[in-house]
């Protein structure tokens, strides 16, 4: 499963081995590496031998003001997994997953946004991830978007104007470059989205220029209501024009 030295290949399992040295009680905490895991395997010891087993969850330290209970077990269960879920990514920013890669991708923290702020107070690190993240695949459509979606999200959830305003020359500078890429056209030809909707439920997928085309539409959408929010005006009127033209061309293409 490991390429030499120990690397793991893509999407193979990834493993942390302790021997225990016989004492009373053993301790692993890894100093320059952490893992997420979901099982535990233990050999060479019976049951008797085995009297307590205790993980840490290592994340940062907001608050988790979301609460869920109910009568039914299952679904408190399910709460809590959701949670823990989110503490067992979260690390200096929102990773892909705790086991392997940890990287700061744009699409899954575009998708997850808005669950973060209903869970816990996320304004900080979702402003920190936005301004200055590792991002990626930035440039890349339903991915990259989340340059202006997750700001009019931390508005939505938290009033943050101000984070708007310093974040709109990013916005518009990542924005223009893309129409820039439409030339005389309203849309793009070959708008850059290789992966779609990545994971389609119906065992086929949108076409690149339907995926592109649509998240093309929805970023004028969201400029305008930026530009509104914040109160520039000529910003709001230009990307109003945009978003009317291209959801009527949109229409016309999709039909």
């Amino acid at each position: 499963d490991y390429k030499p030295g120990g690397r793991a290949l893509a999407a193979v399992k990834n493993y942390d081995i302790y021997t225990c040295k016989g004492g009373a009680e053993e301790t692993y905490i890894p100093r320059f590496a952490f893992n997420g895991f979901r099982y535990l395997k233990i050999e060479g010891a019976d049951i008797t031998q085995i009297a307590d087993i205790k993980q840490t969850v290592m994340y940062n330290d907001i608050d988790f003001g979301w609460k869920m209970t109910s009568s039914d077990p299952f679904i408190n269960e399910l709460a809590k997994t959701v949670e823990r879920t989110m503490q067992g990514n979260l690390f200096n920013g929102f990773l892909d997953c705790p086991t392997r890669e940890k990287n700061f991708w744009t699409g899954d923290i575009a998708v997850f946004g808005a669950t973060a702020c209903y869970l816990a107070d996320s304004h900080q690190i979702l402003s920190r991830w936005t301004d200055g993240g590792r991002k990626m695949c930035a440039s890349v459509y339903g991915w990259g978007d989340e340059i202006y979606t997750l700001p009019l999200e931390i508005y939505q959830f938290y009033g943050d104007k101000e984070f708007l305003k310093h974040r709109l020359p990013d916005i518009l500078a990542y924005v223009r470059e893309r129409i820039s890429t439409a030339g005389e056209n309203i849309f793009p030809e070959n708008p850059l989205a290789p992966f779609n909707d990545h994971s389609s439920p119906f065992n086929t997928n949108l076409s690149r220029n339907f995926f592109g085309h649509l998240f093309y539409c929805y970023m004028m959408k969201c400029v305008a209501q930026i530009a509104k929010i914040i109160d520039e005006k000529e910003i709001e009127a230009e990307f109003s024009t945009r978003f009317a033209e291209t959801k009527a061309e949109f229409n016309k293409w999709y039909k």
